[in-house]
């Protein structure tokens, strides 16, 4: 599938994109729910990862209280410890919209990433022309750092958007192959 040049230049500008997770009735439902993305997208990026980090989440909330035990301050935000299963029994943490949260970090290997089975999850793939906007700016900021070796990928949960969808970082000129990549997948699912 060929990008259109409004996609391309957008694309160019910020080397990322962003693939939908749930209907907008399942994210803003109930935040404890376990929905199937969690085993499907969730799990195996984490799986993946190399750090986590949750931006913007304050110390003694109710979100916090739900994840306590996999997060650790460090500088302004919390590392968040994917070891094992860190999303069974903390689903407020990772589901939390309207601000709750903050945006959740995950920075993965680049050569470890296995499009297809992430993407066969999604529901649809876009760009965002203000992607910054659904994130606090250090997380962009880290995400961004991130892209400059070359050998990462990053994924954001948004602050405000809990697990409805997730920004999707990557070098270029990857990023362009795994945009068109997320389109066909996400028009497969629509079949």
């Amino acid at each position: 599938m060929s990008l259109t040049p409004e996609d391309q230049q957008l694309i160019e500008r910020s080397s990322n994109f962003t693939i939908s997770l749930l209907s907008r009735e399942q994210a803003w439902g109930d935040a404890t729910a376990s929905h199937q993305v969690h085993k499907t997208v969730l799990l195996p990026l984490l799986g993946m990862a190399e750090e986590c980090w949750a931006y913007g989440l304050v110390k003694g909330s109710q979100v916090w209280r739900s994840a306590a035990d996999i997060l650790t301050p460090e500088r302004g935000k919390f590392r968040v410890n994917v070891s094992g299963d860190p999303v069974t029994g903390r689903e407020l943490f990772w589901n939390a919209s309207g601000g709750k949260r903050g945006t959740i970090v995950m920075v993965a290997p680049l050569a470890r990433f296995n499009p297809e089975a992430i993407f066969s999850a999604c529901r649809g793939a876009w760009i965002f022309e203000n992607y910054r906007s659904g994130h606090t700016p250090a997380a962009v900021k880290l995400a961004q750092s991130r892209l400059e070796s070359q050998r990462h990928i990053v994924f954001c949960l948004p602050r405000n958007n809990g697990i409805e969808w997730i920004e999707v970082f990557a070098p270029k000129p990857q990023v362009f192959d795994l945009y068109s990549l997320a389109l066909k997948t996400a028009r497969v699912n629509e079949a």
